[in-house]
């Protein structure tokens, strides 16, 4: 059982953290050009944009994890441009 001794973060502070992160996230995809998105990789790491559709399948059920600890798995996003990357994102 939680009791407030046990709390390391508040919701608003979590929170705000999150949001800090995913503000930061849509920036680095921003920041890329259109075509590179999905192609740039560095020593044979994944592309970005493989990457934002990985963390786009996983903001819903993690939250739904979190908040009601029932945990599913998630399913990557299938956006294929820049642009819907960044519409999913926002969404």
């Amino acid at each position: 059982m939680l009791t407030d001794a046990t709390i390391v973060i508040t919701p608003a502070q979590f929170l705000a953290h999150w949001q800090g992160h995913r503000a930061l996230t849509r920036r680095v995809i921003n920041a890329f050009p259109a075509d590179q998105l999905f192609h740039f990789a560095i020593a044979g790491l994944r592309p970005f944009g493989v990457l934002a559709n990985e963390m786009l399948g996983m903001g819903v059920p993690t939250v739904t994890g979190m908040i009601s600890d029932t945990w599913s798995t998630y399913a990557e996003a299938a956006a294929t441009t820049k642009d819907e990357v960044l519409a999913q994102w926002d969404a």
